[in-house]
């Protein structure tokens, strides 16, 4: 048994030599006031992995990703299982019944990167007979490799907040709530506005009214502004921007590479909501040239260019 356990520990290092990529951020070329990019400054983490928790994780392969806190996994035995993050929260993207919620798709676009489709990771699940949520999930901390938590670097980088803390499966709690508090005091991701994270989830009417204060006065001279975007991605990545214009005003973008506008689902025109928001979210192609693109936004006879930076 204690050489079995070692060779994988073995095997587990070996997947540590390459780091995930880092966070995505908006590179933005506006004067108009916007998100800070949810990117946690250089700091010290202390692994939340030990040899003891190594040695009972099951590996199992990426699948697809949910959104930032869900993702569908084949196990070595060949079963998929929709794996619900242990301890966090990220903001809604997928749920139909409601809104697309500030920082969810940048959680979404943050999972896609560092756990896309066919990368090896590994599941410390819930204790036995806590292994599963209400809609038979199943609940685990993820590695990434045997000290890189997933849980840890979206909840670090102000993607997440902690969040579903049920005994018995807090063993990573401390550090999750590290994590939370480095994000909050640099004011990272969902940090940002104030009152938008509770205790029960977030708070669309805060957002909101944070959004307004912030951009009403400009939007009213100038009809077009950014709220947040999602605009430095790496091919296959999915990229995102969402802007404030007067309600019902029709937005219209376009992506414009070299050989011409990009035709990516989620570029249709749209409407914008009560609040004067559109969002678009787009998946950038696997084979799109890297370099530096331009993204052309109008609404309302008003025009806002940004720049898409789809990196090598």
């Amino acid at each position: 048994m204690r050489v079995a356990a070692w060779s994988f520990l073995l095997s587990l290092a070996a997947h540590a030599a390459t780091p995930g990529p880092a966070a995505a951020a908006a590179l933005l070329h506006t004067a108009s006031p916007v998100f800070a990019a949810a990117k946690a400054p250089a700091a010290a983490k202390a692994p939340a992995a030990n040899a003891a928790s190594a040695s009972t994780r099951v590996p199992a392969v990426v699948v697809r990703d949910v959104d930032g806190d869900t993702i569908v996994v084949r196990l070595q035995n060949g079963r998929i299982e929709t794996v619900r993050l242990l301890l966090i929260d990220t903001p809604e993207t997928v749920d139909p019944g409601k809104p697309v919620e500030p920082f969810g798709p940048e959680a979404s676009a943050f999972a896609k990167k560092e756990m896309p489709p066919g990368k090896r990771v590994w599941l410390e699940e819930g204790k036995p007979g806590h292994q599963r949520d209400k809609y038979g999930r199943l609940l685990a901390f993820v590695y990434l490799a045997p000290n890189d938590m997933y849980n840890e670097d979206v909840v670090r980088r102000g993607l997440a907040r902690v969040a579903y803390v049920y005994a018995p499966n807090t063993q990573h709690l401390a550090q999750l709530r590290q994590d939370e508090a480095f994000a909050r005091s640099h004011h990272l991701g969902i940090w940002q506005i104030p009152g938008y994270v509770t205790p029960d989830g977030f708070n669309l009417a805060a957002y909101r009214q944070w959004a307004a204060a912030r951009n009403g006065s400009s939007t009213a001279q100038a009809g077009l502004t950014l709220v947040t975007a999602n605009l430095s991605v790496s091919p296959g990545d999915h990229a995102s921007v969402t802007v404030r214009t007067r309600p019902g005003t029709v937005g219209h973008i376009e992506v414009l590479y070299k050989t011409g506008p990009s035709h990516a689902r989620g570029l249709a025109d749209q409407q914008a909501d009560s609040h004067g928001l559109i969002t678009w979210t787009w998946m950038v192609g696997t084979n799109t040239t890297p370099g530096d693109w331009p993204v052309i936004i109008t609404a309302g006879g008003k025009t806002l260019q940004l720049t898409l930076h789809v990196a090598r």
